[in-house]
């Protein structure tokens, strides 16, 4: 059984644009330690762009809650929660602290999962990852299939974007909030994206925690990154404006954000 952690702190989708071009990129070559090269080239589509609306609401000063609120946690999986030595592969290693990061966020917020993976692997890795009543508590579980890509764009390694305006405008999403019917919704204010790529975030870039790409290295197999992630989540969840916040004070594995819970085994070999 895991303790209640405690915190310590020490302190719309895009318009046409030109035809995608193909091109290097450094998650693809040279292969990380531990990781393994996509076999083509990463297919760049243009970048979304974000609303002079979004910006001028996150441009706002932030504004700490008496109470936590309750946010959306979209969670990416492969490379920030997982690593799958193949993208076919049954096999996945967990990040360290994994089970009581998951502990957390399913106890303080709405979780979600979005992953580029293809429908079918994204529910092999969250039937991996989560516990029964984990999975029942899931928002939503999205995949490949979410990103509006064309039958091609689909089986290619393209870029894609998480465009958290997607979610918001997804009536079977929003009506999930258990505040509906009082006009709560899913929103700039209350959602967070969980990932390991800066890009994919870009049309709502202060809704990011950023982590670095988990590979299973040896140093990530003793690290304890998802500690100062769940440490940064609990003064996250205290802000009326989560992207206000975000935009002043990005998330940085530093020491600043910790969280207190007992020590568990470094992250571990599942089956997905």
């Amino acid at each position: 059984m895991i303790n209640e952690p405690v915190l310590h702190r020490s302190s719309p989708a895009p318009k046409a644009s030109p035809a995608p071009r193909a091109s290097p990129n450094p998650r693809n070559s040279p292969a990380p330690p531990g990781g393994k090269r996509h076999p083509s080239p990463k297919i760049h589509l243009p970048a979304p762009m974000p609303t002079e609306d979004y910006l001028n609401r996150a441009a706002k000063i932030p504004e700490r809650l008496d109470c936590p609120q309750r946010p959306l946690l979209v969670l990416d999986l492969n490379g920030t929660l997982v690593y799958r030595p193949d993208r076919d592969s049954t096999r996945a290693i967990s990040r360290p602290f994994l089970q009581p990061f998951l502990k957390y966020i399913f106890e303080n917020f709405y979780v979600m999962v979005w992953s580029s993976a293809k429908p079918y692997n994204v529910s092999r890795m969250v039937n991996a990852v989560l516990t029964f009543e984990q999975h029942s508590l899931l928002i939503a579980q999205w995949g490949r299939d979410k990103f509006d890509l064309t039958p091609d764009q689909y089986t290619q390694n393209v870029q894609v974007y998480k465009e958290l305006s997607r979610i918001w405008a997804e009536a079977k999403t929003t009506c999930l909030h258990p505040q509906h019917n009082q006009g709560q919704l899913w929103g700039q204010h209350n959602t967070i994206l969980l990932d390991d790529s800066e890009i994919k975030a870009s049309s709502e870039p202060f809704n990011l925690i950023q982590i670095p790409e988990f590979v299973a290295s040896e140093e990530q197999m003793h690290g304890d990154v998802l500690r100062e992630v769940a440490g940064y989540l609990d003064e996250v969840r205290m802000q009326n404006d989560v992207s206000a916040f975000m935009k002043r004070t990005p998330f940085k594995a530093d020491g600043r954000w910790n969280m207190e819970w007992p020590d568990v085994p470094e992250g571990v070999a599942i089956t997905a």
